[in-house]
């Protein structure tokens, strides 16, 4: 019935959202480590965003940090 399989369009949206966040947050997260500009094309000012002192906690991107989590609602969504 079209009300049993709600539940797995939903877990296959999330797994989609969540593939698409985790390869935000690598891409950040390279960026980062190699110290190279985000190009902003709607904005200006993405760089100052991740090159500045509130974008690590202990050495550690913030980016990467999301990429973890992108990636545990991946996996718990799949």
């Amino acid at each position: 019935s079209p009300s049993s399989r709600l539940p797995a369009v939903f877990a296959y949206a999330a797994a989609l959202v969540a593939l698409v966040g985790l390869g935000d947050g690598v891409y950040l997260t390279i960026h980062h480590l190699q110290g190279t500009a985000v190009p902003c094309s709607i904005v200006t000012g993405c760089e100052q965003v991740l090159n500045s002192r509130y974008a690590e906690i202990a050495g550690v991107p913030l980016a990467l940090f999301g990429a973890v989590a992108y990636f545990l609602a991946f996996s718990f969504a799949v």
